[in-house]
């Protein structure tokens, strides 16, 4: 589990490469604070070293440790997307075959496709990398 404190409220991205498996977590609020590991619990590790590391290195420079960003993003639920007419009128076709709207019908297929390349061992382009996105509030690494 991931404590506040232990990220000071950065928030730690996950991401696998996809061509040795590796895993990688970067910190956005600190240019250049990254950790790499074979393993997503051991990059937040190694990240969670960065933190400190990269805190306590810019106040030995004196420089200005940013604030970590709000944690609270707010979505609507709603976001507009533009498709071709064929592949709108395949996704309506198979949902009324499902007999479902095409609104529950594609945030089916969206929140399965998250899911799947999330960690249910699908094969994934490398501009599809899996990001797993850790806040600084409790959640599991593994």
């Amino acid at each position: 589990m991931i404590e506040a404190l232990a990220t000071k409220g950065y928030r730690i991205e996950l991401s696998q490469d996809p061509d040795d498996d590796s895993w990688g977590a970067e910190v956005p609020d600190l240019p250049g604070c990254v950790a790499a590991a074979a393993s997503p619990g051991d990059a937040i590790t190694g990240a969670v070293d960065a933190i400190d590391a990269w805190i306590e290195t810019a106040m030995a420079l004196g420089r200005a440790i940013p604030p970590p960003s709000p944690r609270t993003e707010e979505h609507s639920g709603r976001f507009v997307l533009r498709v071709s007419r064929g592949l709108h009128g395949r996704l309506a076709r198979v949902a009324a075959r499902e007999g479902i709207s095409l609104n529950s019908y594609c945030a089916t297929v969206l929140a399965e496709a998250v899911g799947a390349s999330l960690g249910a061992g699908l094969p994934t382009a490398p501009r599809d990398r899996p990001r797993l996105v850790r806040d600084g509030m409790r959640s599991s690494s593994t």
